[in-house]
């Protein structure tokens, strides 16, 4: 942010709000909610700790609106992917890609809407919520679609477990993909299909 303090007069408001927020993606995408702080929020996004509250209020909206920030444009890949692409594999690593492209810069953004925590806010915590059910929305409709082009006989418990299985699978692939920097998304995903045509084959 070079040496100018967004905590000084005459920046706009929303304009510190955006800079604070980018600073907690940064700090939670490291820290992770438990290893992260307020304190460690405003000393990364050059303002006073009071400064965050008084913008923000708790550590638990402030979490939330770090993983809004980072959900919006997520999802809108995401939705585009599932929604043209093929059920399958056409579509399943069209969705690992979204997610990986959307992330590129940073990514470990994605940590923000993968991995649960506990909020303690209630209207922090019904948010929060809702974000991850929009997600998990998506993987249900891919699952879906999929099952039913399928032969078998397919129930709802099927269903869930199919979903928990995709969303094991992109959880592994994009931790795996954080911790070797430098790997193209195309090599990336031609591991998955790799592996999991291995799998199929075996």
């Amino acid at each position: 942010m070079g040496n100018r303090r967004i905590g000084s007069r005459g920046v706009a408001r929303a304009d510190r709000e955006a800079l604070i927020v980018e600073a907690a993606i940064e700090e939670f995408g490291i820290g992770g909610w438990q290893g992260s702080s307020v304190a460690a929020v405003a000393a990364r996004a050059e303002v006073s700790k009071a400064l965050v509250l008084a913008y923000f209020g708790t550590k638990d909206a402030l979490y939330c609106a770090a993983v809004r920030t980072v959900a919006e444009p997520l999802l809108e890949r995401v939705r585009f992917a599932v929604s043209s692409n093929s059920p399958g594999w056409p579509m399943a690593l069209a969705t690992i890609r979204a997610i990986a492209e959307s992330v590129e810069a940073r990514p470990r953004d994605w940590t923000l809407v993968d991995v649960p925590v506990e909020i303690g806010d209630p209207e922090s915590a019904a948010e929060y919520g809702e974000i991850r059910a929009q997600f998990h929305e998506q993987a249900e409709i891919g699952v879906r679609a999929l099952l039913d082009s399928a032969p078998g006989d397919f129930d709802s418990h099927d269903v869930d477990l199919l979903c928990h299985l995709w969303e094991s699978i992109v959880t592994a692939a994009m931790t795996w993909w954080m911790e070797h920097p430098g790997e193209p998304i195309d090599s990336l995903l031609a591991r998955v299909a790799q592996i999991i045509g291995t799998l199929q084959r075996g």
